[in-house]
């Protein structure tokens, strides 16, 4: 059962803290308990989940060997890139509403797959691409450094030295 101050995923919102459980009446027609959320990448937001229809968005965060396996399941290999513009569109969208913590790493290691190989072209990553990068390592960074205890912008490098010690 999810408590106040109980950090959280909810969702592509990521990584929120229960501030609060309370019943509300928005609607002007009846009364329902909601969760009070306050995202962690943006202190100052406030989300209202009711509680009845909320929890299957609602998930505890991840456990540390839970993290470290996913990253160790990552595969050596290049990713495969979807060249089809609409079609990579499509799905990366659908990963980040879906949140999934494997889905969503192997996404930034295809993305920065492709832009190391665009860099050696000397060109960059398309502004959609670039977005999708970023918004996928908000969603894993936030809930890696809370479970790893350390800062969001360490999980990257902690994901690749964990790789290379894991596989060499």
């Amino acid at each position: 059962m999810f408590q106040i101050n109980d950090f959280i995923v909810f969702g592509a919102n990521g990584v929120c803290q229960i501030t609060d459980r309370r019943i509300e009446n928005f609607d002007g027609t009846c009364e329902r308990e909601y969760f009070v959320l306050n995202p962690l990448n943006s202190r100052n937001a406030t989300i209202y989940a009711p509680a009845d229809k909320s929890r299957e968005k609602m998930r505890n965060l991840l456990e540390r060997d839970e993290v470290l396996s996913l990253i160790e399941a990552l595969p050596i290999e290049d990713s495969e890139w979807i060249s089809d513009n609409q079609a990579r569109r499509n799905y990366y969208n659908q990963v980040l509403q879906i949140a999934d913590q494997q889905e969503l790493l192997l996404m930034i290691k295809t993305l920065n797959e492709r832009q190391d190989e665009l860099a050696e072209k000397g060109r960059k990553l398309s502004a959609q691409d670039s977005d999708f990068k970023k918004r996928a390592e908000a969603l894993i960074n936030d809930e890696f450094a809370l479970v790893l205890d350390i800062e969001p912008d360490e999980v990257l490098p902690f994901i690749i030295e964990h790789r290379s010690a894991h596989h060499s």
